[in-house]
């Protein structure tokens, strides 16, 4: 995943009551930048929500924290003067290039780092093998606010658009009797959280039962967990993808639905289904994942993580290389 791009600003807001300050788009997104900073047309570097930058690099400087100034700085949703801000733009005349090219990725070169939340999943993954990429995707949806020409590839398709659980990515492989556990990024073992709820709900004894080579992803959530802001007192798994690993297919939703419920656990929660048409916008998705909530076990509303858009059927996207599957998070939700 790109963490820091060469982009073009495309537009420019005023906001109210605000002399100094103005909302620029980059991509689909809309940042806050100093006034006349940037014109429509200029080359920025755009750096997105979720990510870590170094402020003892002179052109990070102005977001060190006083009192720790060597601790890496976490780039998320702010709001300012009524309006949100998702990322960070700067001027690419601090790095040394001799072009700028639209969309080429300069993470390396300003030590741009993914945020990642502290890990309970492996305790210590030393010596833990490494995701194994071969026999499925590791599960990284791309934001469609950064992929907004995605919406051309879902115009006239039936859709559905799921709950984005709080937790964190978990894998469950059967393949020709070997049974893997693994997180986002690893294998896991007896040490792992994931790998002891698996056991208890015996997931590998129900898996193989259905004597099936298959790929099951989800999102494992409960304590400790990202935040838990679904308030979970115990861990829970709700599934999102499952793959046949014999013809390489992934299951389209009725098949999802009706895996779900042949194996007994709970599919990720759909909110709705039906086929795109040009009113939906960038907009219009980020208003309704802006309105998605959880119910905690004490019935109480929280704002939930965001909203995940898929295809019905499964849909190849030239944009993304993979799966046509994209992401909007919701602006009210803090982690």
């Amino acid at each position: 995943m790109k963490l820091a791009t060469i982009e073009k600003v495309t537009t420019k807001f005023h906001i109210e009551g605000a002399d100094k300050i103005e909302l620029i788009t980059v991509l689909g997104w809309n940042v806050i930048a100093k006034k006349d900073e940037y014109q429509v047309g200029d080359y920025c570097i755009y750096i997105p929500i979720d990510t870590t930058v170094d402020p003892q690099r002179e052109y990070f400087a102005f977001l060190q924290n006083k009192k720790n100034p060597t601790e890496r700085v976490r780039i998320n949703t702010k709001k300012l003067r009524g309006v949100f801000s998702q990322g960070l733009v700067i001027k690419p005349s601090c790095i040394n290039l001799e072009q700028y090219i639209e969309g080429e990725d300069v993470s390396q070169l300003l030590d741009v780092q993914k945020y990642e939340h502290e890990n309970i999943i492996i305790p210590s993954p030393s010596g833990s093998s490494p995701f194994p990429k071969h026999i499925i995707s590791i599960t990284d949806e791309d934001n469609l606010r950064t992929k907004y020409k995605c919406l051309d590839e879902y115009l006239d398709k039936e859709i559905y658009i799921t709950l984005k659980m709080d937790g964190s990515s978990m894998t469950l492989i059967n393949n020709n009797n070997e049974f893997l556990v693994c997180s986002r990024r690893l294998i896991v073992g007896e040490g792992s959280v994931m790998y002891q709820y698996v056991e208890r709900e015996k997931l590998q004894e129900r898996i193989q039962k259905l004597q099936k080579n298959i790929a099951i992803q989800g999102e494992f959530c409960g304590p400790k967990i990202n935040c838990n802001m679904l308030g979970l007192k115990d861990y829970k798994y709700y599934v999102f993808t499952v793959k046949n690993l014999d013809t390489h297919k992934y299951y389209t939703v009725d098949e999802l639905i009706e895996f779900c419920k042949e194996l007994n656990v709970e599919m990720v929660p759909i909110l709705d289904r039906f086929v795109i048409d040009k009113t939906w916008s960038i907009t219009k998705f980020q208003e309704l994942a802006n309105s998605v909530t959880y119910t905690t076990p004490m019935n109480k509303k929280v704002p939930a993580e965001g909203i995940v858009i898929r295809p019905c059927q499964y849909v190849y996207s030239e944009l993304l290389d993979k799966m046509l599957s994209t992401k909007i998070i919701n602006q009210n939700y803090i982690n």
